[in-house]
């Protein structure tokens, strides 16, 4: 689809007033589209302060009023609205939200006969030994984590759908760094520069800049052919490189080493129980040190052949996302 076509087509965006959604709908827009950014009632607009962007007010919970606020002339729906937490508690939200929400959104373009994006993420594989690669059994089904197990159910949801006559594609990002991060990795930013980080998992990951994957979405809108997964990889680092990264830029000399698991569940069981006597969300969770123990990392390859995207190297993503938070009054 050329760039004269993408001006006269909408987009939908989900989740747009978050990490993701934010930035994606400033790409869609960079790029031409018509971009209506789907928020709640009650949601914080912050992150999309100064985009060009229209808002449309439905929650995906909530399949009438989506219907009801959605315009027939939509072309394409990216979705990125995600419950992402790793704290149990959150467990029953995080599958309504992530799986029935899905459901609605793919009911929702079925109904308007739009393409869908569907942006998943490459822990819906589940734990794996080695790399994830493009062919890698995807066993996030039957993960003991909610998170994993709800966004492999939400993949399942599109599926579904496609075997309706759902146009759509699954991208499955590593995780991702960078600037508008309030509670993703931005988390084991505050806690090194307040020196509070209890200690690092022994497992580590594939890190994507977030910016970068935000951009592929309008190639992979107009390139991707129907049924299409792919899995985005980018820097393999373990956590415990990953803090030192962070130690580093922050000017700190005391970089933490990983810590055995069991320390780890310990402290995490204290911090579920003691975080909500305080009011606040625990810093470290049971569900976390489980996920993070263990490795997620990804192959790259594939991102780079069908979405064109070159790899951004650790420093800069960690200083993305520094930046922000400083400018933000987050650190």
């Amino acid at each position: 689809m050329a760039a004269s076509q993408a001006s006269s087509r909408t987009a939908l965006v989900t989740g747009a007033t978050g990490f993701l959604g934010s930035h994606v709908a400033r790409a869609l827009a960079d790029a031409g589209w018509h971009v209506l950014a789907l928020q709640r009632e009650e949601a914080d607009t912050a992150l999309l302060e100064g985009a060009p962007v229209t808002a449309v007010e439905a929650d995906v919970l909530d399949h009438a009023g989506l219907d009801a606020a959605v315009p027939e002339t939509v072309d394409l729906i990216v979705h990125c609205a995600s419950h992402v937490s790793l704290w149990r508690r959150n467990g029953p939200d995080q599958l309504r939200v992530n799986v029935r929400g899905t459901r609605n959104v793919v009911r929702l373009a079925l109904a308007r006969r739009a393409r869908l994006i569907h942006v998943s993420c490459a822990v819906a594989y589940g734990q794996h030994s080695g790399v994830i690669a493009p062919d890698t059994p995807r066993l996030g089904r039957n993960s003991s984590i909610t998170f994993v197990r709800s966004k492999a159910m939400a993949e399942t949801e599109v599926e579904r759908g496609m075997r309706a006559g759902l146009d759509a594609v699954i991208l499955n990002p590593a995780f991702l760094l960078g600037p508008r991060d309030r509670s993703g990795w931005s988390r084991m930013v505050r806690l090194v520069a307040q020196r509070r980080l209890p200690g690092v998992p022994g497992g580590g990951g594939s890190f994507c800049s977030v910016t970068d994957v935000a951009a592929a979405i309008p190639r992979a809108a107009e390139t991707l052919d129907r049924g299409t997964r792919v899995l985005i990889g980018g820097v393999n680092v373990s956590y415990a490189g990953l803090a030192r990264e962070i130690g580093t830029q922050l000017g700190h000399r005391r970089f933490l080493r990983p810590v055995r698991s069991g320390i780890l569940q310990a402290y995490a069981r204290l911090e579920e129980g003691v975080a909500p006597l305080l009011g606040r969300d625990p810093d470290v969770t049971t569900e976390a040190v489980t996920l993070l123990t263990g490795n997620v990392y990804c192959d790259a390859r594939q991102a780079r052949e069908q979405l064109g995207m070159a790899e951004v190297s650790l420093e800069r993503m960690v200083a993305d996302c520094i930046a922000w938070m400083r400018e933000a009054g987050r650190l």
